[in-house]
């Protein structure tokens, strides 16, 4: 049972005509979102996915924010351009090396999950800045 106090009028996932609170009160089994964080600033975005996940549902959401990822999914499919490069548990899926090869971009972990992102050439987060030593040259 999902509780109004969940979808309050003030939370981003209901819109100005309820068409969340109605979708949601029929309590599916299976709910497609697409970008549901797009646009909502940090707070609000984890609020609506804790709510989601709190649903008992299972999730089918596209996220472009991968640190968002972290928290959220149990499984991720990573697409690059267009093809599944790889699926399966969030940490073992979601490494330096594959975000590398779907993004074109460095991924730094950063603890306890995330990443830092740049793109191949920047200086990296110790400073250093020779493209010789990059480790994207390889991968492109």
């Amino acid at each position: 049972m999902i509780s109004r106090n969940a979808l309050s009028a003030r939370s981003p996932a209901v819109s100005a005509s309820g068409s969340w609170w109605r979708a949601l009160a029929q309590e599916p089994g299976l709910i497609v979102l697409d970008e549901p964080t797009n646009h909502l600033d940090i707070r609000h975005q984890l609020e609506v996915l804790r709510l989601v996940r709190g649903l008992g549902a299972t999730v089918v959401a596209s996220l472009h924010d991968l640190n968002l990822v972290h928290g959220f999914a149990d499984d991720l499919l990573v697409l690059a351009d267009g093809h599944p490069l790889a699926f399966g548990p969030v940490e073992t899926v979601l490494t330096p090396d594959l975000i590398a090869r779907a993004f074109r971009v460095v991924a730094t972990p950063r603890d306890p999950a995330g990443f830092d992102f740049s793109l191949p050439g920047d200086a990296c987060a110790s400073g250093a800045s020779s493209h010789d030593s990059h480790p994207m040259k390889e991968i492109i």
